[in-house]
């Protein structure tokens, strides 16, 4: 049977994917990686790989997607498919790595409070929106 991990994005955990359970589980065993307990993409891809079938089919959504290309690279020989979902393959531009950079000096000072509805509308379907 085939396997699958999931890759949740920032913020999020395994049920992003409670929709799609059941069409997913068609496909194969479903597997969900935890990426909220380690604070390195490499990190998040050594904590994956330990928890995960020898081969697998592997799907990141956004910032799972980072740490999915992190496990692909690190343990090529175990991924037997590669889904990249709302993420880049490209590194991050000078501007991007700067607001980054921004947001972290931010977080340092300034409790978080939640995201905004605004920031949660962009970032759902718009039937979800609310």
């Amino acid at each position: 049977m085939r396997n699958l991990v999931l890759l949740p994005g920032f913020m999020l955990n395994q049920a992003l994917w409670d929709d799609m359970r059941d069409d997913l589980a068609t496909l194969g065993q479903l597997h969900f990686g935890d990426l909220r307990r380690d604070s390195s993409l490499a990190a998040m891809a050594d904590r994956v790989l330990q928890d995960a079938p020898e081969q697998f089919v592997l799907a990141g959504f956004s910032m799972g997607g980072f740490v999915a290309q992190a496990i692909a690279l690190k343990a090529p020989h175990r991924v037997r498919g590669l889904a990249l979902l709302n993420t880049s393959s490209r590194p991050q531009t000078e501007q991007e790595s700067a607001a980054t950079l921004a947001q972290l000096a931010l977080a340092e000072r300034t409790p978080f409070k939640g995201l905004t509805s605004r920031a949660l509308a962009s970032s759902v379907h718009p039937s979800r929106a609310r």
